[in-house]
């Protein structure tokens, strides 16, 4: 029995009008299709399965197609004709969640398939679905494709822009799956570097909360971005304050690797600049390569004190354990047996970045030498 299309309106409301396949092409009937983008992620690069036609079809024979594609069945919707055809052509058992929904586009065209015309007028539904797990099994419909391959998505753009097999896609949605693909493989390096960064908060410093526990650089950071936000307008310059937090955000993540060095451990501050470098060049490299280079410009940035943004993120840098130790009677101060010139050495340049705020360091390590917290 012929396969029963039916017929959408020009608007795309659907008429619960039935016709004959052959009818419907014949005569140019709009009618309602899905196309299903089948894809993995491995290796931090995005596979797109492909299906070859079967030899019988009446339209694209042996051509590579889409991952899965079909016409909707009478009374179905997209999203429910898309899952049918997945699970008829592939044998893939999709649920509506699993189905990200692209666009919708209309085609209207005439081709020749064994000397008849062949009008194919059609409202599609794109959608991707990846595959999970990767390797996943496939049983594909013998009678409706020959074979199934997988492509790196973007050798398959370039390979089917220069017509290198014999293939019936649409370039122009090839096109659109390929950019969205390249942004979920970004995402997933930028959630990877998120990851990564989580390693900041077992990163413990010697510096002491008011709690009297010993705070971790993820919560170093965490402070100076506040700080930047209440303490910007005491600048020396005018600096931008989104600059300036991100800055202070990541300066200390090269300690990842790095491990914290305490700012009065002279042996440790030694090999500091070589063990951070080193660090940084991995940990930024983890993100997409326009964000790493940013990201490194930034930590440069900090490092060398060459902007008026980084200046102050230094003062603030300095500021930020001086208040806990003047708040916790400089008890890490003790440990150490912290000199009152070692501070005082250590903000030489606190006041490229805030001369206000360095007359408040100033005066924190005078008051808190005369009570013999420092020695």
């Amino acid at each position: 029995m012929e396969e029963m299309f039916e017929i959408m309106d020009a608007d795309g409301s659907f008429t619960g009008k039935l016709k004959p396949r052959s009818q419907v092409h014949r005569d140019g009937d709009l009618h309602g299709a899905a196309h299903i983008w089948v894809y993995r992620l491995i290796d931090g690069k995005a596979e797109l399965l492909l299906q070859k036609r079967s030899d019988d079809k009446d339209s694209f024979p042996g051509c590579y197609d889409t991952s899965c594609a079909g016409h909707l069945d009478p009374g179905e919707n997209f999203q429910e004709g898309a899952l049918r055809e997945l699970k008829e052509e592939l044998g893939i058992a999709a649920v509506p969640e699993e189905l990200q929904y692209m666009y919708t586009k209309e085609i209207d065209r005439t081709d020749v398939f064994y000397g008849e015309a062949f009008y194919n007028h059609e409202l599609i539904s794109v959608y991707m679905l990846e595959l999970v797990p990767s390797d996943m099994e496939l049983h594909f419909q013998k009678s409706e494709i020959s074979g199934v391959m997988w492509m790196e998505a973007d050798t398959l753009c370039r390979m089917a822009g220069e017509n290198a097999f014999r293939h019936c896609l649409d370039m122009e949605e090839l096109q659109k799956i390929t950019e969205e693909l390249h942004q979920r493989l970004r995402l997933n390096c930028q959630l990877g570097f998120l990851l990564e960064a989580d390693k900041e908060k077992e990163i413990i410093r010697q510096t002491y909360k008011l709690s009297m526990k010993k705070e971790n650089d993820a919560e170093h950071a965490w402070h100076l971005a506040l700080m930047v936000m209440l303490l910007s307008e005491h600048a020396n310059e005018a600096v931008d304050p989104y600059r300036t937090m991100c800055m202070v955000l990541i300066h200390d993540m090269v300690e990842i690797d790095a491990g914290d060095t305490y700012a009065y451990d002279s042996a440790g501050a030694a090999t500091q600049k070589e063990r951070e470098e080193a660090a940084a060049d991995r940990i930024f490299n983890l993100l997409p390569a326009d964000q790493a280079v940013w990201m490194r410009g930034l930590w440069d940035e900090f490092e060398a004190w060459e902007s008026p943004e980084a200046c102050f993120a230094h003062t603030l840098d300095n500021l930020q354990p001086l208040m806990l130790n003047d708040a916790t009677d400089g008890r890490s101060w003790k440990e150490h047996h912290v000199k009152k010139e070692q501070p005082m050495k250590r903000n030489t340049r606190s006041k490229d970045g805030s001369g206000r705020i360095w007359n408040h360091i100033h005066q924190i390590i005078r008051s808190r030498a005369a009570k013999g917290d420092l020695e």
